[in-house]
């Protein structure tokens, strides 16, 4: 294994969280703090594409 020998990287929850609120910060400085169009689907057009791929098999 390629993480033999090696020690786990341990944090704390808060230190994960202010990780996170970096994180975030550096996205939207760079306005990339929009959700992605993944997570934001709408049931109404993933029904529709899979009605349309239904139709194409």
């Amino acid at each position: 294994m390629a993480s033999e020998g090696k020690e786990p990287i341990r944090l704390t929850w808060a230190e994960w969280q202010r990780g996170r609120a970096a994180k975030r910060e550096a996205l939207a400085k760079k306005g990339l703090s929009e959700p992605c169009r993944r997570s934001t689907a709408k049931p109404a057009a993933r029904a529709a594409a899979l009605a349309q791929s239904a139709l194409k098999a």
